[in-house]
């Protein structure tokens, strides 16, 4: 479900690149557009000046079979129905622009509800991993003749099931290494003015970490994803 909701990550970003060369397509377009009209325009007014004003043909030129009218009918009708055709083209791509526009904006909707469904999914609470701790505490206890209570706060605490799966190993060995190692004998306790009861305490919060220097740009995100498998969205 995870992958499929990246695969959707992709195909939001692909599209908006669509969206994004499409508008710059329409926006030549335009400018070509824009430049055959001034030219076009250009031509029909001296095209209207040189029939209006007969002396600057010649007799031979006038009784050409009337080429040079078929020519001139000819270019006139083409640039009416370019002007036309253009006008047609530019009218399209303006829809398909707002369409993908309204398709991208749906994607990208539907990605970030799926992506927040993915992680509620894939949350978890702390509690899922410290509560077989006081059962262990209890046990290696119970071996080595030892008195030892542990408390734990913050198991409310979500986190990614991958991340808790990954730190659970280390957090059960630093549990044994506090009762075997840290917490010492009821007898050794007393002798040091201490309670003979020992104390285990694991605090859970989460953590925010903040700095004042430059922003990240979109390569170094791009090297911190590469190196920590995370999205850059995430990070």
């Amino acid at each position: 479900m995870l992958l499929q909701a990246e695969e959707m990550i992709s195909a939001k970003l692909n599209a908006g690149e669509s969206v994004s060369e499409l508008k710059q397509i329409i926006g030549m377009f335009a400018a070509w557009h824009k430049q055959w009209v001034s030219i076009s325009d250009k031509f029909m007014l001296s095209d209207k000046a040189t029939f209006s004003d007969k002396s600057i043909f010649s007799d031979k030129l006038m009784l050409s079979d009337n080429s040079v009218l078929s020519d001139k009918n000819s270019i006139s009708l083409f640039l009416g129905w370019n002007q036309n055709f253009v006008n047609t083209i530019l009218h399209k791509l303006n829809e398909l622009s707002y369409s993908l526009d309204d398709h991208h904006r749906s994607l990208n909707m539907m990605v970030d509800l799926l992506l927040e469904d993915v992680k509620q999914v894939l949350m978890l609470p702390f509690s899922s991993l410290t509560e077989i701790f006081p059962k262990m505490v209890r046990d290696l206890a119970r071996e080595q003749g030892k008195e030892i209570s542990i408390n734990i706060t913050g198991s409310s605490v979500e986190i990614d099931r991958r991340i808790l799966e990954q730190i659970k190993d280390p957090l059960i060995h630093m549990i044994r290494n506090a009762v075997d190692h840290g917490i010492e004998m009821p007898e050794e306790r007393l002798k040091q003015n201490k309670e003979q009861i020992g104390h285990i305490n694991v605090e859970i919060s989460q953590v925010d970490a903040f700095h004042d220097g430059e922003e990240l740009g979109p390569r170094m995100l791009s090297r911190i994803s590469k190196h920590t498998g995370l999205r850059p969205e995430d990070l």
